[in-house]
């Protein structure tokens, strides 16, 4: 008879800040095993299933190098969202997918894709904003898909990209005076997007530089640790 084996159907986390663990010091995050896991391992799960006689496959946001690295897995089907900005050959396989599907360039920012392929003329937000908390190299970020403003809130210094022309951010246009207005525009859009936050990031109308990152609002730790 063949031997026996469990399925594995491991299922992964994205979008986790990195400092999201124990080991690191959040204040509300407990991760024992990943903590036990978080000095450099020679292994990888997929190679070690492979090895063992499991048939693999990788579903998603891989997040290592080179970009189509399989990691061990017999198989992967890649979805990153910025794999195409990487300058590789092969694009992100759902874009691909998702772009004969369409008929047509795909464009998503957490909108729903069903009343764009269903025909439906849809609205889509101006700006996406994003942001890392990594000491004095804290930033956010906003872009609209064709210029991209980094600001770093700790120095106050700032980076503008077109990456509609410069996919790979290597040209920063923040001190170009062509650029001015497309800059000050961006800072506003920032302002007001980081109008009210409990850091003090910003009044509404103006950035303010030196403001410490919170790991966690306040509004989820626990009320000793408020």
């Amino acid at each position: 008879m063949p031997e026996k084996r469990p399925n594995i159907v491991f299922i992964n986390t994205d979008q986790w800040r990195y400092d999201c663990m124990s080991i690191l010091g959040h204040p509300v995050v407990e991760t024992p095993n990943l903590d036990g896991l978080a000095w450099n391992y020679p292994h990888t799960l997929g190679g070690e299933l492979t090895r063992a006689g499991y048939q693999t496959q990788a579903i998603g946001k891989m997040h290592v190098y080179p970009q189509r690295w399989d990691a061990g897995f017999e198989d992967v089907i890649l979805h990153d969202g910025f794999i195409h900005a990487y300058g590789t050959d092969r694009a992100d396989d759902y874009e691909d997918w998702l772009g004969e599907q369409t008929k047509g360039e795909v464009t998503y920012y957490d909108h729903s894709l069903l009343p764009l392929m269903g025909g439906s003329d849809v609205e889509w937000r101006r700006y996406v904003h994003g942001e890392h908390a990594a000491g004095e190299l804290s930033n956010h970020y906003i872009t609209d898909g064709i210029h991209k403003l980094i600001w770093y809130s700790q120095t106050g210094v700032e980076q503008l990209f077109d990456i509609a022309n410069d996919r790979q951010e290597l040209r920063d246009l923040a001190d170009d005076p062509a650029s001015a207005k497309t800059l000050d525009r961006f800072r506003k859009a920032l302002a007001a997007e980081l109008a009210g936050r409990e850091e003090g990031y910003s009044d509404g109308e103006t950035l303010i530089v030196g403001r410490q990152p919170n790991s966690c609002l306040s509004h989820i730790l626990p009320e000793d640790q408020r």
